[in-house]
C-alpha cells in the first residue's frame, strides 16, 4: 500500500505539480524546473538579531525534482538560485520531491 502511494505521489509530481506551477530558475548553474517563492520580512526589533540593525531576513522557499538538481544541498551549504546565494537552512527529498529553504539578509 505504502510503494502504490508513493508512486501515485512521483506521478502527480511530474504530472501536476511542475507543469501546472513549476518555472524554470538556474539552481547552481543548472537550469531546473522549480517553483520559488519568495518571502520577505523586515525586522521590527533588532535585538533579536544582533549586528543585522534594520536587515530584512530574506527567505526563499524552493520546490523541485531531486533527480533534476546537480545535488540536494545539506543545512549550512550556500545554494544559488537565480544568480543570488542563500544559505542552506533545510535541504529534504520528499518522495523524489526537494524541498529547500534558503535564507539571506539583507541591509
Amino acid at each position: 500500500m505504502a510503494s502504490c502511494l508513493r508512486n501515485q505521489i512521483k506521478r502527480d509530481i511530474d504530472n501536476v505539480l511542475f507543469s501546472d506551477f513549476g518555472e524554470m530558475h538556474i539552481i547552481d548553474d543548472k537550469e531546473v524546473l522549480a517553483i520559488v517563492e519568495k518571502n520577505t520580512s523586515k525586522l521590527l526589533n533588532d535585538r533579536f538579531r544582533q549586528g543585522f540593525d534594520g536587515s530584512y531576513e530574506v527567505y526563499l522557499y524552493v520546490h523541485a525534482k531531486v533527480r533534476d538538481l546537480i545535488r540536494l544541498p545539506n543545512e549550512g551549504d550556500y545554494c544559488r538560485v537565480d544568480g543570488l546565494t542563500y544559505s542552506v537552512i533545510s535541504a529534504t527529498d520528499d518522495c523524489g520531491l526537494a524541498i529547500l529553504i534558503l535564507g539571506s539578509d539583507v541591509g
